[in-house]
């Protein structure tokens, strides 16, 4: 007698009992998604919303086909992103040094071009 084992499809993640429930964790493009439910079905839809919510931050980067600059991601990014996420002050300061280091020697760059040797060069720059 011989038994069948199935696997999850891609992206389902995998589920297990945890504390006094289940805890589903799903790992998609280098993020881990975890998300706990009193049941099986609950858990794996509430990771499968989180996921879901996750998804439109990438979403401008495809839209543009690559040809997205540093400058084009990144004040906007700072701006709409990461302005709820820090301190005031916090953001204030990546902003300040975004516009006076960052933009004038990698502004012109293509977000998916860029590589270490860029990072190299901007890091020897503010040195």
């Amino acid at each position: 007698m011989s038994t069948k084992t199935h696997r999850a499809k891609n992206g389902s993640g995998h589920t297990y009992a945890f504390r006094k429930g289940y805890r589903t964790v799903i790992r998609q493009d280098g993020r881990v998604i975890t998300a706990t439910g009193r049941s099986m079905t609950e858990s794996k839809r509430n990771a499968q919303e989180k996921l879901k919510r996750l998804q439109p931050l990438n979403k401008g980067l495809v839209e543009k086909g690559g040809q997205l600059t540093i400058t084009e991601f990144l004040l906007p990014w700072l701006n709409e992103v990461h302005r709820n996420e820090v301190a005031h002050s916090t953001h204030a300061r990546y902003a300040q040094l975004a516009k006076l280091h960052i933009l004038p020697l990698l502004g012109k760059v293509k977000l998916m071009e860029l590589n270490k040797r860029h990072v190299d060069q901007l890091l020897n720059a503010m040195a």
